[in-house]
Order: structure tokens, then C-alpha cells, then sequence
């Protein structure tokens, strides 16, 4: 939402943005909120959740040195220098994290959820059974 207003969208590609950048991450946090699963995250999780964006950092740095194009302005080098696109990746980075780590916290305070939550609650754990 905060790059919204940098390009003007019609037809299908604004409904294109619009479903990648809000309703997907939307109903994704509402499926995991009402329908879990619980317990997959954690410290190391959170941080390793930055894995993906710096290699995609990485990938997006690399290749718009070659093609001279930059997906987002806040990382534009030909426009605000390698410095300065570093240091705006940083900020991003610390407000994923700050979500991954929030992301945790709820996660560790909403309890079990999904398919495995009655056998978490009731204390017992599924075992193969034999019909004799």
C-alpha cells in the first residue's frame, strides 16, 4: 500500500496488483488465523523468513545492473545510488522481521490449530491400528 500511488494501474493490471499485493496477503493471515496450523514457527524461523527477500535482493541487484531496471524505486540504484538502496533494504528487512517475530509471538499465544489440534489438546498421538 505504500507504493500504491507510484504507478497508475487499469483493467487487469490493477486487479493483477491488486490480488498479489493485498488480497493474497490478506486471506493468508486470516486462513492461518482461523485455520492454523499452530507451532510451525519460532525464533530460527523468523529469521530464516529473511532468506528469501535477500536472495531476491540479491537476484533483483544483479539484474537490474545488467538491465538497468529496478522493480521498486526504494532499491532503484541508477537513481539513489547502492548506499542508500542497501539501507532502504535494511529498513525493510527489520520490518519483516518485526512481523516474522510477531507472527511468532501470536503463533505461541493462539495455541494448537489445524489438523493435528484434538490430538495436541487431548494428549495423545495418532497410532496405526491393526483390525484383527
Amino acid at each position: 500500500m505504500a507504493l500504491a500511488s507510484l504507478f497508475d494501474l487499469d483493467g487487469l493490471h490493477q486487479l493483477g496488483n491488486q490480488l498479489v499485493h493485498t488480497v493474497v496477503p490478506l486471506l493468508t493471515v486470516l486462513g492461518w488465523l482461523i485455520f492454523g496450523p499452530r507451532g510451525g514457527t519460532s525464533r530460527r524461523v523468523a529469521w530464516l523468513s529473511l532468506l528469501f527477500p535477500a536472495c531476491w535482493l540479491v537476484f533483483t541487484l544483479i539484474r537490474g545492473a545488467v538491465i538497468h531496471w529496478y522493480p521498486y524505486p526504494f532499491i532503484d540504484v541508477s537513481a539513489i545510488g547502492y548506499a542508500k538502496a542497501i539501507l532502504n533494504s535494511f529498513w525493510v528487512s527489520l520490518l519483516l522481521l518485526g512481523l516474522a517475530a510477531g507472527a511468532t509471538a501470536l503463533d505461541s499465544r493462539l495455541g494448537p490449530r489445524g489438523p493435528s489440534a484434538g490430538l495436541a489438546r487431548a494428549g495423545t498421538e495418532p497410532h496405526d491400528h491393526v483390525a484383527g
